[in-house]
């Protein structure tokens, strides 16, 4: 390979910078190596390329330097990505799960915090090319890295791992998500586990006790172990739950320590994502006194079970992603924000992903929101139209539960519905761009 300082790695050319080295990655929609001249245009200082594209795309580059041809350029990205990783010698906490990673790497990011400068996913780069970007990131300032690691399928998380090289890691819990590819909770639960095989011997794992995969994971790693849960015994616990307007008020046991806690968002789901990232920290040798103040500085994340009030109506604003186990969460969660005489409003949209068992996991939630005493429903988009029929199925006056079918109609409605003192919920999967429901509202 020729000689070349690397300033920096790239896989978009429109963000190149001078002296960074362009990767050519293939995608669904688009060919890095269709923009290999123009990076080097912009200042790259070399590119890799993939040994079968270079007599087809680079002819007219004859001659040009530092474009490297190798078998697989997102294999290369990734061994890069661990070559960088080896020279951090720092904790490196993994966390995955069918729910709850994203606001778990971020409260645990915001604990980390009192020790120094943490590395951390932005956005959605938690996938086999986001975790290598992320990890180039790393620089002598860092003294704690967060990496959340998501994955459709089979031998996605044990290639994240090899990557990342965690010392910790942690499984959220394990729930009914990508069905459409991994079939049964059973494979989804191997999946995840692909983490804690990855875990070196003096790693720690970070495991849900209330979680119904507990034991069975338990058996993937043979090394320390911290648990948390809310309602089974654990390493990790919370006690004297309750919700007010600021938030949800616990107490975080950890042995024989506790601390009160304010958590500036609502749900005991997300009670449990604090014991899992208290969990971490406590395994990375943070102080209960730094995980409560880490806990109470963190604030959810954008489109995330954020509360917001617009004409008199409280709103939370969950829409990032939705499956039936973080829909069902949501749904209880709204359930204990009932108001005097306000009432409870669902704005439901379809959960994708799910395979053959979509249409029966919707009639699930419709079953649930009429159980839980949810007022009204509203639906968006050809499965959530069995959550509108099966609430009303089960209880919830017809008028009560309705299908709106797209999302321009549901804000009509939710406009025309919604009154000072109500309380709504907006969640659906990402696909389904709930958050135009709120703009519109």
């Amino acid at each position: 390979m020729p000689t070349m300082e690397i300033k920096g790695i790239s896989i978009d050319s429109r963000t190149i910078r001078e002296g960074d080295l362009f990767i050519a990655i293939r995608g669904d929609r688009f060919d890095g190596h269709d923009f290999v001249a123009e990076a080097l245009k912009k200042g790259a200082c070399g590119a890799l390329v993939e040994r079968s594209m270079l007599e087809a795309k680079y002819a007219t580059l004859g001659g040009v330097a530092n474009v490297v041809p190798v078998e697989d350029t997102v294999f290369a990205l990734q061994e890069l990505a661990m070559m960088r990783r080896k020279k951090f010698f720092i904790p490196v906490v993994g966390i995955t799960g069918s729910n709850g990673k994203t606001t778990t790497k971020e409260m645990l990011a915001s604990i980390l915090a009192k020790r120094g400068p943490v590395l951390k996913n932005e956005g959605n780069l938690n996938n086999h090319i986001g975790v290598p970007l992320t990890l180039f990131r790393l620089n002598s300032e860092h003294r704690s890295a967060v990496i959340e690691m998501g994955m459709s399928g089979l031998g996605e998380i044990e290639v994240l791992t090899h990557i990342a090289m965690p010392t910790v890691g942690v499984i959220t819990n394990i729930g009914p998500a990508h069905l459409e590819f991994l079939r049964d909770t059973d494979t989804v639960a191997r999946a995840k586990a692909e983490l804690l095989a990855g875990l070196r011997g003096d790693g720690t794992a970070v495991l849900n006790a209330d979680d119904r995969y507990y034991e069975r994971l338990r058996a993937y790693f043979a090394g320390p172990l911290l648990s948390f849960g809310v309602n089974n015994p654990a390493s990790v616990t919370a006690a004297d739950i309750r919700t007010g307007g600021e938030g949800t008020f616990f107490t975080l046991r950890f042995g024989d320590r506790s601390a009160p806690v304010l958590l500036r968002t609502l749900g005991t789901h997300n009670v449990s994502n604090a014991l899992a990232a208290a969990a971490a920290a406590f395994a990375v040798g943070l102080s209960i006194d730094d995980v409560r103040e880490g806990l109470e500085a963190f604030r959810p994340v954008a489109m995330r079970s954020e509360l917001k009030e617009k004409r008199g109506v409280t709103i939370v604003a969950d829409y990032y992603n939705a499956n039936p186990a973080s829909m069902q969460a949501a749904l209880e969660m709204l359930a204990t924000l009932r108001k005097g005489t306000g009432r409870l409003i669902a704005v439901l949209g379809d959960m994708l992903e799910l395979g053959e068992t979509g249409p029966a996991r919707h009639r699930e939630i419709g079953r649930n929101a009429a159980r839980l005493g949810i007022d009204h429903v509203i639906t968006v988009g050809p499965l959530a139209e069995q959550i509108a029929a099966e609430a009303a199925a089960s209880g919830m006056p017809k008028a009560r539960a309705v299908h709106a079918g797209t999302t321009g109609r549901a804000a009509e409605l939710l406009r025309e519905l919604a009154k000072p003192g109500d309380t709504v919920l907006i969640k659906g999967s990402r696909g389904m761009k709930m958050e135009s429901i709120l703009e519109a509202f």
